[in-house]
């Protein structure tokens, strides 16, 4: 899965990273995203560009009758995306690149004869700003108010991540990949192929402290190196 993600990386370096013009208004670092929160994320404009926007991270289907929904759809599994009901108009016309600096995954071990959740923190080894796969949506409230939202595409870990977790973010990890996903008119085939875990290579990865576990948590400490209890 992918629960908690950092997003902090000069704005010009976004901007540059994405090929955006600019960054929406309320577009702030944040180092402890969870769900729920407004995500930046990316998806074509009309002119053939790229336009960002943010939008609330926990997927509301535009069918939905209420938005509460949301609060139970902040991944989506790539195997079954693409024809699942609550996700499946979003992942052929919906898909978006949501940017993050690295995200948090949690190992359960054994410590003092308990089983606790360790947080680690990954990213990618270049240094880059991470391009996750995702679906953004727009549910219209009765009221006519709308609520644009996203969620994060999940799929099998590789071999490096699957000791820490048995799922991961789709990394978008070429321009060719990106074009591929942002396009709706993409083969639906070229689109799948999309959903696989990364090279194993492509990403680094450190325990941190478990305050990140408090999403009030919000400061650059938090993926500083955690030294081992054990």
């Amino acid at each position: 899965m992918c629960g908690r993600f950092a997003l902090y990386a000069d704005t010009a370096l976004i901007r540059e990273r994405f090929q955006l013009r600019d960054l929406p208004t309320g577009f702030a670092p944040h180092y402890n995203f969870a769900p729920s929160l407004p995500l930046l994320t990316i998806r074509p404009d009309a002119q053939g560009g790229r336009v960002a926007r943010m939008r609330r991270w926990g997927l509301v289907p535009h069918w939905a009758a209420d938005a509460k929904i949301g609060n139970k759809l902040s991944n989506a599994r790539a195997e079954t995306a693409w024809q699942k009901p609550s996700f499946r108009d979003a992942f052929h016309i919906g898909r978006c690149i949501i940017s993050a600096s690295g995200y948090y995954e949690w190992q359960t071990r054994e410590e003092g004869g308990k089983l606790v959740k360790q947080p680690y923190y990954l990213y990618a080894q270049s240094g880059e700003t991470l391009a996750m796969a995702g679906l953004v949506s727009l549910w219209i409230a009765p009221d006519g108010s709308k609520l644009p939202t996203c969620c994060v595409l999940t799929t099998t870990p590789n071999n490096m991540t699957a000791e820490i977790h048995e799922r991961m973010p789709v990394l978008l990890t070429s321009p060719a990949a990106e074009e591929i996903w942002l396009n709706d008119d993409s083969p639906l085939g070229a689109v799948r192929e999309l959903c696989a875990p990364c090279n194993e290579n492509y990403l680094l990865t450190h325990m941190v402290s478990r305050r990140v576990n408090a999403a009030r948590e919000n400061d650059s400490g938090l993926m500083a190196i955690y030294a081992d209890p054990q």
